[in-house]
């Protein structure tokens, strides 16, 4: 199994990449603690898989060093604006890709084949379908049931319990949360999970959770974060970000075939 390269090859790989105007520099700076937790899950517990397919990739950090580090092919799925907004990227990098709206019902015939491993990374939250409705479309994208990575902001952390301590919202204006699904209005959260709702969800489809891991967005902390961080360090499951695997191996395979003959 390969093994993961330090943080700052980590860093240094992706500030060889073409800068993006969206989630460029900053976005890049803020969230690059989460990339890098991403990426080592990723080859701890699946090591670096041969064909990777990634829905909602946008700037691709993890997989582009997964790609240049480690051979690993990959497959992206998303908006058709937001690959032409990639392209450079992607065609630097060698990425296949699909373009598709994610909140729409799956193809009838796999769009892709080979896959050996399927990464969410900040997607699950934007799309008005419950996780398990999700993976199913993805299995059906790519004609298989595989193990899923899913990387999504933790409704349980300890900062959405101050903000309800103090009676703010945890999700955008509604407005926005009921709205359209698209590009230009694809960064707001239509809804946010606990833990046991994502083991749920890989239940549904005939897996089970493999591993579950926390980490950070906002990197550096902005000031009113710092007197929560210590409770953070000390207790994994407050932080804001959770990332979990699943796996197919001692799953129940009824529960997938009852998830696609629901279809």
């Amino acid at each position: 199994m390969q093994e993961a390269v330090s943080f700052e090859r980590f860093r240094e790989e992706i500030r060889r990449l073409p800068q993006q105007a969206r989630q460029g520099p900053r976005y890049l700076r803020s969230q690059l603690v989460r990339f890098y937790d991403t990426y080592r899950f990723i080859l701890k517990h699946y090591g670096a898989p041969r064909r990777m397919a990634s829905f909602g990739a946008g700037s691709a950090y993890v997989e582009a060093v997964l790609a240049r580090v480690h051979g690993v092919q990959v497959v992206v799925f998303d908006f058709p604006d937001a690959l032409a907004h990639h392209a450079a990227l992607y065609d630097l990098l060698g990425f296949e890709r699909f373009a598709l709206d994610l909140s729409l019902e799956a193809v009838d015939a796999p769009l892709a084949d080979h896959i050996d491993l399927v990464l969410c990374a900040e997607i699950i939250e934007h799309v008005p379908a419950a996780p398990s409705r999700q993976f199913v479309d993805h299995f059906r994208r790519l004609g298989a049931r595989l193990p899923l990575v899913v990387t999504t902001p933790n409704c349980s952390s300890l900062r959405h319990i101050v903000k309800l301590l103090f009676m703010q919202p945890l999700l955008p204006a509604a407005e926005h949360t009921f709205g359209d699904v698209c590009y230009e209005n694809e960064g707001f959260h239509r809804r946010e999970y606990v833990p046991a709702e994502l083991k749920e969800a890989f239940e549904a489809v005939g897996q089970r959770l493999l591993a579950l891991d926390y980490s950070w967005y906002h990197w550096p902390l902005r000031p009113a974060e710092f007197a929560i961080y210590p409770f953070e360090v000390l207790v994994g499951r407050f932080r804001p970000c959770m990332i979990l695997g699943s796996t197919m191996e001692d799953a129940a395979p009824e529960a997938e075939d009852t998830a696609l003959a629901a279809e």
